[in-house]
């Protein structure tokens, strides 16, 4: 397989991945894993033995550590959920995989990429997930609606959080490569009232501070202009009045007896402006339970602190104590707790193995930090409609870097070509 072929598998990626939604009934496999199965059988043949060594002991590893964690975290007696650890085992090598294949196009991909398809399929596949989210309220609520509170095809509030989170840097990079600054700002000024229509619908408190951090990071980081971050900002600031300005119609929100995701959202404003208490939002003190309930499990014994207690085992562990199967609200502490110190570690470490390949930059930075900002609120980012886009992204700016540097060889091969002409 050459590169025009892998990049045109690339290409569709994130079609597969707005696609997601589709389950192949009645299991919980979907169009992307079919997708994912095909794409790894055709480049598998052709990985060179250098991304296999670097990949391959930290991947035994992370592995071997999560076997370990699965036959340790149960008590004598107790019966571990297998389907649930293999589940989470395989998105997780999914994330590998992924990982390791853009380590490959990063060092071996010399030729210049045409990548103009690549930005509208990923701007209209990043943006489906949210015109679906906002159509299903009014065509088929039950399906799109979790306990009153915006999900999309998600299935989770805190998920569709995550989604809106995950899409702002990745977006950085793509818009940044689009020519007219026309398309830019119309691209900017919709993502920003699909985001923003969708935080407040869901009612996802955490991903309102969290969208704003990663923002931040954004605006530090991933965009160079000076321009380009005032005007970022001013968005911003425009789409936060428009927000105040439709929570302030207390009226209309009260009459929407069955949405109680904008109810959760105009409490926050009120205990952000003063006139209610925050012990009116919910489900902070809950949270902060989970998390230390997560915490005492995980420095429970050493067994524990090194190799967890298995994927997708903490909902059966720690949910029982709170009436249910649930776990902490963040993907970090999750992670450490069901893969332990040396898992944890080895992940980490296979997520910063293309980093030596990549062109570092500051908006490849701020993919990576804000992947984790946004995995503070839900424990479910090990998910590919999560992480898609942040691979996506990094595969876009590794085509972005390597076709700036094939300019730059050209022109100096012609300057080159000039010279000895004029000495001859």
């Amino acid at each position: 397989m050459n590169h025009s072929e892998l990049i045109n598998y690339i290409k569709w990626a994130p079609l597969f991945y707005a696609a997601y939604f589709l389950r192949i009934y009645p299991t919980s496999f979907y169009v992307f894993d079919v997708y994912f199965i095909i794409l790894l059988c055709k480049i598998l043949p052709r990985f060179g033995n250098s991304v296999f060594k670097q990949h391959l002991p930290c991947g035994l590893l992370f592995f071997f550590a999560i076997l370990i964690g699965l036959s340790n975290g149960q008590e004598p007696g107790e019966q571990s959920d297998l389907l649930g650890f293999l589940s989470a085992s395989y998105r997780y090598f999914q994330i590998v995989s992924f990982v390791a294949i853009l380590t490959w196009i990063a060092r071996t991909n010399k030729a210049r990429v045409e990548l103009q398809p690549f930005y509208w399929i990923f701007l209209f596949c990043s943006a489906f997930p949210l015109l679906y989210a906002i159509a299903g309220i009014i065509f088929f609520p039950e399906q799109v609606l979790v306990a009153g509170r915006l999900a999309g095809y998600f299935g989770n509030p805190n998920a569709f959080g995550s989604y809106i989170c995950l899409l702002i840097a990745p977006l950085s990079i793509i818009l940044k490569g689009i020519g007219q600054l026309n398309v830019r700002v119309v691209a900017v000024l919709a993502f920003g009232l699909l985001g923003s229509f969708g935080l407040v619908s869901s009612g996802s408190n955490s991903y309102w501070i969290l969208c704003a951090l990663s923002l931040s990071v954004v605006v530090m980081l991933g965009i160079k202009s000076w321009a380009a971050k005032i005007a970022l900002i001013a968005v911003a600031v425009i789409m936060g009045v428009l927000t105040l300005t439709f929570l302030a119609n207390s009226a209309l929100i009260e009459n929407l007896d069955d949405f109680r995701g904008l109810k959760r959202t105009s409490k926050l404003w009120e205990a952000i402006s003063g006139s209610q208490s925050t012990d009116e939002l919910g489900s902070s003190s809950l949270r902060v339970e989970l998390l230390l309930a997560s915490l005492r499990l995980w420095s429970e014994n050493w067994m524990n602190f090194l190799f967890g207690i298995g994927l997708g085992q903490s909902p059966l562990l720690i949910g029982p104590e709170f009436g249910g199967r649930v776990t902490a609200h963040n993907a970090i502490v999750v992670l450490l707790l069901e893969t332990g110190l040396v898992g944890f570690g080895c992940l980490i470490r296979l997520l910063l193995i293309p980093a030596k390949a990549l062109r570092i930059t500051g908006p490849t930075v701020s993919l990576f930090i804000c992947y984790w900002v946004a995995g503070m609120g839900t424990p479910h980012v090990y998910l590919p409609f999560l992480w898609g886009g942040i691979i996506y992204a990094c595969f876009v700016s590794v085509c972005q870097s390597k076709g700036r540097g094939g300019i730059r060889r050209n022109r100096a091969s012609t300057k080159q070509g000039i010279l000895s002409k004029v000495d001859l």
